[in-house]
């Protein structure tokens, strides 16, 4: 065959090898068949209702014989190379057992809104079952609502090796040239958030459990300002909320416990197969499921707000030499924090703070209970029960949204080697937007043995 570039040329080529391989030449025909076949090429041909049926029957004939040629085409091209058909039990089969193996797990550009996430997680298995080194370092960005100031990065690092666990959580250093670097100019330590800690001996179970307990010192939302320019950050619990989920979820493929479910998730949901290229490399799509395992893809409840704000505190700081009110401070309950609602906590401007009478009878007059706990010099305590604030529903219209978008867009996509009856990859596509990818990728992890101790990541103190 002439050689070509068009890949189309190759396949043919390919194609026709195999069936002249498959195919072959009948017998040298006797001299009694050939003049057999004389005599009928000879013979007059007839007309009418006959004739017909002759043209019709020849048809059928040809087109017989074109589709055996095809089917035995087909046989041959999806048979070669390996004897079981490739469906999507047959994927998910050996994808099931892809995680009972040594995992390496990237996320890259998930945007959750205000804060986005990238990270790498290395799940490596030893000789028996389950998970024998683990390592995690996972980035979260909580970004600026002023570009002057510029957005922040905080890290968390896991890591596991027999015998030894750990975490470690900081912010990074500030770039250069923006309002955060003026305002850290004369800080020892130049990171936001400032505060960094390692807790260790926890199981790697412990992690999953809770990922971002170290994050709790992280405000919701920070509110700043230097000169006249000022910057808000957010990392609202819903957020919170929807990076543990993916960390408990990805976190314990290593130990092989979740398979299982996983597997079971994707079963009942819409799976295609797409033959990539000649190497007979086969793609899984799955989509629409309602969850994988621990990733749970329903909408949150919108909870009852009634009945929530009656235990909130407020404690109100009044200076009685000036004549208003300097600080106050929220005691949020555990009900209505685990409610995911926010509490808009700021009195009206109106609220008189001539006289501490004043103040109290107006508060007395809208909150369950008002009392004054202790009096100073030139200042007052006041309790207040039961205001009632605005209650927010924007993080839990956020979670709704975003857990509707992973429903409508999020796909699984598993790469199957039939050849080689092995999983070479799956990816995650569509989390927290179009470009959010969680790639899981099957066999021997690079796992650097210094990266499985905490002081290769404790940044040095001056």
């Amino acid at each position: 065959m002439t050689p070509t570039d068009d890949p189309r040329d190759v396949f043919r080529q390919r194609n026709l090898v195999r069936i002249g391989r498959a195919l072959h030449l009948p017998a040298q025909p006797s001299a009694e068949r050939k003049a057999a076949w004389i005599a009928v090429a000879g013979a007059p041909r007839t007309t009418g209702v006959n004739s017909a049926w002759g043209v019709r029957g020849r048809l059928g004939y040809a087109l017989a014989s074109i589709g055996l040629a095809a089917a035995l085409l087909a046989a041959i091209w999806l048979t070669a190379g390996h004897t079981k058909p490739v469906t999507a039990a047959v994927i998910l089969d050996r994808f099931r057992a892809a995680l009972a193996q040594s995992l390496t797990i990237e996320l890259s550009d998930i945007d959750l809104g205000s804060v986005s996430v990238n990270g790498k997680i290395m799940l490596e298995q030893g000789a028996a079952a389950g998970l024998e080194r683990g390592f995690a370092i996972v980035h979260v960005a909580f970004k600026s609502s002023n570009p002057e100031w510029c957005d922040l990065h905080a890290k968390l690092v896991i890591g596991q090796q027999p015998g030894a666990a750990w975490q470690y959580g900081c912010g990074e250093n500030v770039p250069p040239g923006t309002t955060w670097d003026k305002l850290l100019e004369d800080a020892p330590d130049r990171r936001m958030p400032l505060r960094d800690y390692l807790k260790r001996d926890r199981s790697w179970h412990d992690f999953w459990m809770h990922p971002l307990d170290g994050f709790g010192q992280l405000p919701e939302r920070l509110r700043l300002a230097y000169g006249e320019s000022s910057v808000t950050y957010e990392f609202f619990p819903q957020q919170r909320a929807v990076i543990e989920q993916l960390l408990r979820f990805l976190l314990p493929l290593g130990a092989g416990t979740t398979a299982d479910a996983l597997i079971a998730d994707l079963s009942g949901a819409g799976a295609k197969i797409n033959h990539e290229d000649e190497n007979s490399t086969y793609v899984l799509s799955v989509s629409g499921f309602q969850r994988l395992g621990t990733l749970d893809l329903a909408e949150p409840p919108i909870p009852d707000a009634s009945g929530l704000l009656k235990d909130y505190v407020k404690e109100i700081l009044y200076d009685t030499s000036k004549r208003r009110v300097w600080s106050t401070q929220d005691y949020v309950t555990p009900a209505l924090r685990e409610s995911g609602l926010c509490v808009n906590g700021v009195f009206p401007r109106d609220m008189p703070q001539g006289s501490p009478e004043d103040l109290l009878n107006w508060l007395r007059e809208r909150a369950l209970d008002v009392r004054v706990t202790e009096t100073g010099s030139d200042t007052m305590r006041i309790r207040v029960t039961g205001y009632p604030f605005d209650l927010d529903y924007s993080g839990i219209d956020w979670q709704r949204e975003f857990v509707r978008q992973a429903r409508r867009a999020a796909v699984l996509e598993v790469s199957y080697d039939a050849k080689n009856r092995a999983i070479r990859q799956a990816i995650l596509k569509h989390i927290g937007g179009d470009a959010g990818r969680i790639r899981l990728t099957v066999g021997a992890v690079q796992l650097d043995p210094a990266w499985l101790q905490a002081e290769y990541w404790v940044a040095p103190r001056e």
